[in-house]
């Protein structure tokens, strides 16, 4: 893959199949903390052998949960007005080639996969 994205939480061994996921040259972003702990079968040499670009991005807390419940519930912004679509697994290619532009299907702002 071009680009693998790590959320699983708790899981420490996720990263190491992200890597090995991950094409020569691609992306892995960690999104969130794994917890203590490793995996056995984990290499960083292959990090460095496949030259991957490693991006790390905190979650959030529940404070920032509440905030941003706050926000929606205020109706300050329309965020109702969003473009989205809600696809199961069938439809995830329609949904990724319309929101990179590669369809003349409008991309939405927010496009959820429900399996």
């Amino acid at each position: 893959a071009d680009v693998v994205i790590d959320v699983t939480a708790k899981a420490p061994a996720a990263f190491a199949q992200a890597v090995r996921l991950a094409r020569a040259a691609g992306t892995v972003v960690v999104a969130g903390t794994r917890g203590p702990g490793g995996s056995a079968d984990f290499s960083p040499d292959a990090i460095v052998f496949k030259e991957l670009r490693i991006l790390g991005a905190l979650g959030v807390d529940t404070v920032a949960y509440e905030a941003a419940f706050t926000l929606l519930a205020s109706g300050r912004y329309p965020f109702d007005s969003v473009p989205r679509r809600v696809v199961g697994l069938d439809g995830v290619d329609g949904l990724l080639q319309s929101m990179a532009g590669e369809s003349d299907e409008p991309a939405p702002v927010h496009g959820v996969v429900a399996p």
